[in-house]
């Protein structure tokens, strides 16, 4: 049996057992607080604000601004190839950030009724959606 060790204390429940216990009373980053699975990471220009980090299977997104949210970042976690766009639009709630890239527009969008995504379009058409596994 392995053990989970949160905040420097050992648990003597298997970790699918845990996890699966906790997630179906609260959402896990809740249970947790500051102890993450994995740690999101930061693209943004140490010159920036960081309005917003996310994961999703394969990419990490950024965005990053000044006075307000104005640019994109996305990385493909497997190549680490990149990607760095000014936003065209953006909620001021910070639950949908927009970029655009030529025939390809990329979503940020959160707290929907199915969950938050990544989405990319070509030319209007969606070409991918991955769910957001963690942000903040």
């Amino acid at each position: 049996m392995k053990n989970l060790v949160l905040s420097g204390k050992g648990l003597n429940l298997s970790a699918s057992i845990l996890l699966g216990l906790l997630v179906s009373v609260m959402p896990l980053r809740q249970v947790l607080g500051q102890t993450r699975i994995a740690e999101l990471q930061d693209y943004c220009y140490q010159s920036e604000s960081t309005y917003f980090l996310a994961e999703t299977r394969n990419f990490w997104v950024s965005i990053c601004g000044g006075d307000a949210p104005y640019t994109y970042v996305g990385v493909d976690k497997e190549t680490g190839d990149d990607i760095r766009l000014d936003l065209s639009d953006y909620d001021s709630s910070g639950e949908y950030f927009q970029a655009v890239n030529g025939d390809y527009t990329y979503y940020v969008i959160l707290n929907t009724a199915r969950g938050s995504f990544l989405v990319v379009e070509q030319d209007g058409k969606e070409i991918l959606r991955e769910s957001l596994q963690d942000w903040e």
